[in-house]
């Protein structure tokens, strides 16, 4: 009997936590304007190139000006397609350096003095042999 009534109220609680998960729990959460107004233009931005440039020109294969207006036209306006160019070169360049690890790794060091003695100087130690 003892069993029973603790398993019901394991279950009973349990039924409660999953039911408390789908109330809502307060108003429609609205996103504040923010205080500063962002400008258009920045001061001292540089005009941004969104060309992609790509040196396999394929679809001129075919001839049709339409295809190439088309093509022009998606590397013109395509950002998703600077973005993931950008990203493999930025991974090609990680992977050459992790690579580097891997191979010996050459440094040179120099260095110069050079001191002038006076004759008059006595070194300890040294006698004149005359």
């Amino acid at each position: 009997m003892r069993k029973r009534f603790l398993y019901g109220c394991v279950s009973l609680l349990i039924a409660g936590f999953l039911a408390s998960g789908c109330m809502k729990m307060g108003p429609d959460f609205k996103t504040p304007k923010p205080p500063v107004q962002e400008p258009g233009t920045f001061q001292h931005a540089q005009e941004a190139s969104t060309r992609w440039e790509t040196q396999d020109r394929w679809w001129e294969v075919f001839g049709d000006a339409e295809i190439d207006r088309l093509v022009e036209d998606v590397l013109e306006h395509n950002l998703d397609i600077q973005a993931a160019s950008a990203g493999v070169l930025a991974l090609k360049y990680q992977v050459i350096r992790t690579r580097a690890s891997r191979f010996p790794a050459i440094g040179l060091q120099g260095t110069a003095q050079r001191q002038r003695i006076p004759e008059t100087t006595v070194f300890p130690g040294v006698t004149s042999g005359g």
